[in-house]
């Protein structure tokens, strides 16, 4: 009779469970992070657009709060880029809009509105003043 080789009682190594167990744990934590990753790029992105959609609006409301005769301001709109500049590919739309809520010529309300577009949606940012003109 032939004389078995030896086999451990303990058998060192990982079984196809356990491996497996481990890649779907991996797995999930992978695509959990990825999800945070992307989250958090998405909303910095809109952060930045928010902020300078509101230095725009808050720009042109100075710029029309400047002008020396409120009686001469009128409605209007363009399109900028983030440095405000016009004539270009911008994807702000500035807004304003002149109202004279209490008659006269003596002041004017003014709202000015900015919508950021980009690949992730659009976002409004609107201000709001009344002004006596030169900037008060």
């Amino acid at each position: 009779m032939k004389k078995l080789p030896y086999l451990p009682s303990h058998q060192s190594g990982f079984t196809l469970i356990e491996v497996v167990v481990a890649m779907s744990i991996l797995a999930i934590g992978i695509m959990g992070t990825s999800t945070l990753l992307y989250r958090v790029t998405r909303n910095n992105t809109m952060g930045n657009l928010t902020t300078q959609a509101n230095l725009l609006a808050e720009s042109k409301m100075e710029e029309l709060k400047h002008t020396a005769t409120v009686s001469t301001l009128t409605n209007g709109n363009d399109v900028v880029d983030a440095l405000g500049s016009t004539g270009g590919a911008g994807n702000f739309t500035r807004t304003w809009t002149i109202t004279n809520p209490m008659g006269g010529n003596i002041s004017r309300f003014i709202t000015v509105a900015v919508t950021a577009q980009s690949g992730m949606g659009q976002r409004t940012i609107t201000v709001n003043s009344l002004t006596q003109g030169s900037g008060i």
